[in-house]
């Protein structure tokens, strides 16, 4: 969802769509940043430290910024959900 827009506008169906698609997305992001975290343990074990354990560490931070971000907007599609359904 683009940075605009504000879930509180919405539906419910729309909100739980949202949800399971995000979820999706953070779950993609937590598997790449398991998938480079290995390949840099494999590299720290077998070659040198080079260029290639820079741009793998650069990698991992920019995957994990992103899941934390998906973290982040399905903790306020969550509290979004809740709330209506509290009231």
């Amino acid at each position: 969802m683009d940075a605009n827009t504000t879930y509180s506008r919405l539906t419910l169906e729309e909100l739980t769509g949202e949800e399971a698609r995000i979820k999706k997305q953070a779950s993609f992001l937590t598997a790449m940043v398991g998938i480079a975290f290995g390949i840099l343990i494999y590299a720290f074990a077998f070659y040198s430290i080079g260029f290639r354990h820079s741009a793998l560490l650069i990698l991992i931070a920019l995957l994990a910024a992103g899941a934390n971000k998906k973290g982040n907007d399905l903790k306020a599609i969550q509290a979004e959900i809740s709330s209506r359904s509290s009231a």
